[in-house]
């Protein structure tokens, strides 16, 4: 790619093969140039575990001491097809 304008466009950014429909131009995705956008990551970033999530914040879920069962003392996981269900790690660990 050469960075300049698009060549289907003509650098607008637009589709306008269908009447009486403006779409984003498929080759450049709407950004008129020929160049894919600077700040594209290569490889996307994991998200943070769950555990650590903002919602943690709100003072309505402050009474939950495991976040890993939510209280529930037991956790499932699925492997090959087959649901268990097990005592949950994190409370079994610390005798709660």
């Amino acid at each position: 790619m050469s960075g300049g304008s698009c060549p289907d466009c003509g650098g607008s950014g637009e589709d306008r093969t269908l009447p009486g429909y403006v779409l984003r131009c498929g080759r450049c995705s709407g950004r008129g140039t020929d160049q894919p956008p600077g700040n594209v990551t290569t490889t996307p970033t994991e998200p943070p575990p769950v555990w650590e999530d903002r919602c943690w914040a709100d003072p309505r879920l402050a009474g939950i001491s495991c976040r890993i069962c939510l209280d529930q003392r037991s956790v499932a996981n699925v492997r090959g097809g087959v649901l268990a269900t097990l005592p949950c790690p994190a409370c079994t660990a610390t005798g709660d």
